[in-house]
């Protein structure tokens, strides 16, 4: 077995409360890890077709063991059977063309709502066809994750949200409590209405279509980011 640790070249500035940068009695600035975003390099270095990771505040003990290998499986079962149609999907789309899209677009794009969460931009149906392919194509060839999560009746410690991207399409995400602005109203009452929190397994596949490892940290938001007080 090995281990890796966080890179320190993720770590993250502290401030103190008015948002300065924050000096030890040295005059040093201070740095502290970063969240959990600053694993995916640890996760990009390592060679597999999928990987799964759990929270170290949820591992259990052995006698309950079986319960978390159980929804190991499943959530993994999950991954491979949605990677299994993304794959066959793609080769397709490769192989056909936009005929083959056209010929299987209702398919996909249920697919994709379904099964992926995805939300289109609003205008995405006047699209030329063309277009509309190379947005499924690029919506299917990406890393692939499955989170289980737990139900819970308080709201603290996020949860699954919908988050629009800047294309105006919608996408399922993990978002922080502290991601969300709840002196807003708006997000204030949609933050009391989730009951979904704390990822306590999630499974990932790293490799695509073709057998080539993702390059992990394209995907990352490099617009996303969060002040936590310690």
């Amino acid at each position: 077995m090995t281990t890796s640790i966080q890179h320190p070249e993720t770590d993250t500035l502290a401030v103190d409360l008015e948002n300065s940068p924050f000096r030890d009695q040295n005059g040093d600035l201070v740095f502290r890890p970063g969240g959990h975003g600053a694993l995916l390099q640890n996760l990009h270095e390592i060679d597999a077709d999928v990987v799964f990771i759990k929270n170290v505040d949820n591992v259990l003990p052995d006698h309950k063991r079986d319960l978390t290998i159980y929804w190991k499986k499943l959530i993994g079962g999950i991954l491979l059977h949605n990677q299994q149609n993304i794959y066959a999907w793609l080769h397709a789309l490769d192989s056909g063309g936009l005929d083959t899209f056209m010929r299987i677009e209702k398919t996909l794009l249920s697919f994709l709502q379904t099964n992926l969460c995805i939300g289109f931009p609003p205008n995405f149906p006047s699209w030329e066809p063309a277009l509309r392919m190379t947005f499924v194509h690029q919506t299917l060839n990406r890393p692939l994750r499955v989170c289980g999560i737990i139900k819970t009746e308080t709201n603290t410690g996020g949860g699954p949200f919908w988050v629009e991207n800047d294309d105006a399409s919608q996408a399922l995400q993990i978002v922080e409590t502290a991601e969300i602005d709840l002196n807003a109203p708006k997000q204030a009452a949609i933050s009391a209405q989730q009951r979904y929190a704390h990822i306590t397994d999630l499974v990932c596949g790293l490799k695509d279509y073709q057998g080539n490892p993702f390059d992990l940290l394209s995907f990352r938001n490099e617009q996303a980011g969060f002040i936590s007080q310690k």
